[in-house]
């Protein structure tokens, strides 16, 4: 039979190499009931707590090493740190101060007890904790991490960043840090900085969902929502918090068919759903869903596969779903099994799907050296070579292409987000009279300034008929921003409300 002493070194050995479900097996309740030791107890403890996370099994490990040995001071601290992992942070906070009260010099309790203070959202209580942390610990980044996030829900936003700061200096590779910082500094409306610190952070950790979703933010706040679009949806496909997200794509960012993977989630996971998300997402997706169903129960797939596959993608991409639209520019054009030619507008979509979830080849190079080609014959082409010379900061390429638009009137609203990048008041004044001379004298409805009603679509219209005035009116859902310009410059009394893509297709069984 073992001894106790070649037990413990045996233990000790497994626990340096963090080797924890050995220990298990090894310190079978047998072995323990033979050998009932405080220390052993406390390392089975340990184990349970950090391989399987059995924390009521570990929370009993530690009270029957403390039973056998009151004063064990790191019974008490890790079964703290076990009451705080299953929230229960009262109890923590009880282990906590019994910690201290064994070892007033024990810097780890202190920070463990500010932490614990914290999540009871008593914040003032928890400051005198982690004060006395840094003075027992000056070195530890995290102490300083943790206090930073404590001021930070005080709203003591000079403090957080200080903190953030110090860690930052301590731990220089610190991604937390950065984004922390961010955080604290969007608060204070430092949105340059705050940008800073968020792209620091993702250089460090390219899958920091937190630091996209602060980029999100920013560019929201800025009022460039396209940016702030894609930063949000960088976050989404990188896993940053479900329920945050919801609410980012019901009110901010609206990406139906994105919610609808995450409710499915939820819903797998026996999650409690809001029923006005629910409600939301019902009312988004159905007339869409309802088109697609509808042509595909008739067969366009078959019958008109190019066209197809362009208005799915499009719908996939305004409705939030970059993945899919994506995946079907990239694998049912320009190969072996449809070979359809890639338009300079599917192209332009491509790239802004890729951008959404950083896809590596975005295929905007391969787009620019088609754009080059453009001779301004084809309108449509010629403008969409102008949007994607803008996404490659190719200004004056982009303004020639406008140019040669010559009376397509979305070309109009490119130059007003040229002379919007170049700060051109004259150029914006000028193209935005131009803009409501045009839509004085245009024929077929297309007013942008004045919003555009709801496609009214039957199922008595043919599919080109449906492709052809989605396509005659999807320029207004890529210049929102743009027509919010010529508005101002213009002085258009309030009134004009946005038609969301969700909502563009009134879609009935009969003639409207």
């Amino acid at each position: 039979m073992i001894s106790l002493d070649a037990l413990l070194d045996e233990v000790n050995v497994l626990y340096q190499g963090n080797r924890y479900p050995e220990m298990i097996a090894l310190l079978n309740d047998a072995i323990l009931e033979d050998n009932a030791h405080p220390e052993l107890y406390f390392y089975r403890g340990i184990a349970w707590s950090s391989t399987s996370k059995a924390y009521d099994k570990a929370i009993n490990d530690f009270t029957k090493a403390i039973t056998l040995k009151p004063d064990l001071y790191r019974a008490y601290q890790n079964r703290g740190i076990t009451w705080a992992l299953i929230k229960k942070y009262d109890k923590a906070v009880e282990d906590f101060a019994k910690v201290i009260a064994l070892r007033p010099e024990y810097g780890s309790a202190y920070h463990h007890m500010g932490n614990a203070l914290r999540e009871k959202k008593t914040y003032v209580k928890a400051i005198p904790y982690y004060d006395r942390a840094v003075e027992l610990k000056p070195g530890q980044a995290q102490v300083y991490l943790d206090r930073a996030t404590n001021y930070y829900s005080l709203e003591e936003y000079d403090k957080a960043i200080e903190d953030c700061d110090t860690a930052i200096a301590l731990e220089p590779d610190q991604a937390t840090a950065y984004t922390d910082r961010g955080n604290a500094l969007y608060k204070k409306a430092a949105y340059d900085l705050a940008m800073e610190s968020y792209h620091r952070a993702i250089g460090i950790r390219p899958t920091s969902g937190r630091a996209y979703f602060g980029l999100g933010r920013v560019y929201e706040a800025v009022k460039e929502f396209d940016r702030a679009s894609i930063h949000y949806k960088r976050a989404y496909y990188l896993g940053f918090d479900k329920a945050r997200m919801i609410e980012v794509f019901r009110e901010k960012s609206p990406a139906p068919y994105i919610v609808k993977e995450i409710v499915a989630g939820m819903a797998d996971q026996n999650q409690e759903l809001n029923f006005a998300v629910v409600a939301w997402l019902m009312a988004a997706c159905k007339r869409w869903d309802g088109l697609l169903d509808h042509l595909q129960q008739s067969g366009y797939p078959e019958t008109h596969p190019e066209a197809w596959y362009r208005l799915e993608a499009m719908v996939q991409y305004y409705m939030g779903n970059s993945i899919a639209a994506y995946r079907i520019f990239d694998t049912q054009f320009d190969s072996e099994a449809h070979p359809f030619p890639l338009t300079l507008r599917d192209q332009y979509y491509l790239v802004l799907s890729a951008a959404d979830f950083s896809e590596p080849d975005n295929g905007l190079a391969y787009a620019l050296e088609q754009a080059r080609k453009e001779d301004g014959s084809d309108p449509v082409n010629t403008y969409y070579a102008g949007w994607l010379f803008l996404l490659s900061n190719e200004v004056d390429k982009a303004l020639w292409c406008f140019n040669k638009c010559q009376d397509f009137l979305p070309a109009l609203y490119g130059k007003i987000a040229v002379y919007d990048l170049q700060d051109n008041e004259a150029g914006l004044l000028l193209t935005a009279e131009k803009i409501a001379a045009a839509e004085a004298v245009a024929d077929g409805g297309l007013r942008f300034l004045q919003g555009i009603r709801p496609l009214a679509m039957t199922t008595e219209m043919s599919f080109d008929e449906i492709y052809e005035e989605i396509m005659r009116l999807v320029h207004y859902y890529e210049l929102t921003e743009e027509i919010a310009v010529v508005r101002r410059l213009l002085h258009i009394p309030s009134g004009f409300q946005h038609l969301e893509f969700t909502a563009l297709p009134e879609w009935s069984r009969s003639v409207v």
